[in-house]
């Protein structure tokens, strides 16, 4: 008999990854609220925004599928008492994060997996399989002696993504964020007062930046139109609309765009359907 090519040790990590791949075949628990489908096509329908081809049918079905899946979010959320980054917008807009990240690390990004690890913790989310697969597989690296330590290429490499500094990881992993959140509380008591260089101070000193850092940090943390830029909060605000109606009036313009530029919009009756360009 051939010995086996494998320790036991490898042989009972690559069972225990077996079994964790497995999981990812496996239909999940009907009639709740799944974050990742949703995260899911939506990634699908943000490629199909850069597509310049005409839509196929194939393409159609995503985009409606994306608008249904559009209106429970929104249900979902407006609904929603628990812990607020457990909220269902932020449960998505993370899973996106750890998709955009899949294909580094199914080329060998170990970092890559230790920052969506960190989203799912952060906002109460179950791994998926290929994400929760590639964590133990390195995790069990490092029991087994067959990697150095924790900061090996192949277990979850340096803290510092190459070509970044720690000081620039550190700020949009938790300034960033954390810049716009109090900003919107300021606004939140007293959306009369101007948003000026006092005003950023007055964010710094909570969050220990400098008030040019802290404008810099919000612009950042806007520009992909996710969040509401601080002037349209502030103009929002003063007709007495609540923070969380405002947040929720930009995600469905936001909604409501991407939909436009797909040729597509809901009718008077809230039917989703196709804009006649010709």
């Amino acid at each position: 008999m051939a010995k086996p090519t494998k320790s036991p040790s490898e042989r009972a990590s690559a069972r225990l990854v077996g079994l964790i791949r497995k999981t990812g075949t496996q239909a999940g628990e009907s009639g709740q609220f799944d974050p990742w489908q949703h995260a899911e096509i939506e990634f699908k329908f943000r490629a199909l925004q850069n597509t310049p081809a005409p839509a196929s049918e194939a393409d159609k079905a995503v985009v409606l599928e994306y608008s249904r899946r559009e209106d429970i979010e929104n249900a979902a959320d407006n609904a929603w008492a628990g812990p607020l980054l457990h909220r269902p917008k932020f449960q998505v807009m993370a899973a996106k994060k750890c998709l955009e990240k899949q294909k580094d690390i199914e080329s060998g990004d170990g970092f890559s997996v230790m920052e969506s690890v960190a989203q799912c913790a952060a906002h109460g989310l179950v791994l998926p399989a290929w994400l929760a697969a590639s964590f133990i597989e390195r995790y069990e690296r490092v029991l087994s002696g067959a990697s150095k330590g924790w900061g090996e290429s192949d277990a979850f490499g340096s803290v510092v993504p190459k070509g970044q500094n720690i000081a620039r990881v550190v700020a949009n992993a938790k300034f960033k964020p954390w810049a716009y959140e109090v900003a919107l509380e300021l606004l939140a008591d007293h959306p009369q007062r101007p948003i000026d260089a006092g005003f950023f101070e007055d964010v710094g000193e909570q969050i220990g930046r400098k008030s040019t850092t802290v404008q810099a940090l919000i612009k950042h943390h806007c520009s992909d139109g996710l969040f509401a830029p601080l002037k349209y909060v502030k103009d929002e605000l003063l007709t007495g609309k609540t923070l969380e109606e405002v947040v929720s009036n930009w995600g469905h313009i936001q909604h409501e765009l991407s939909l436009k530029k797909m040729d597509f919009e809901h009718d008077s009756l809230g039917n989703l359907v196709e804009i006649d360009v010709k």
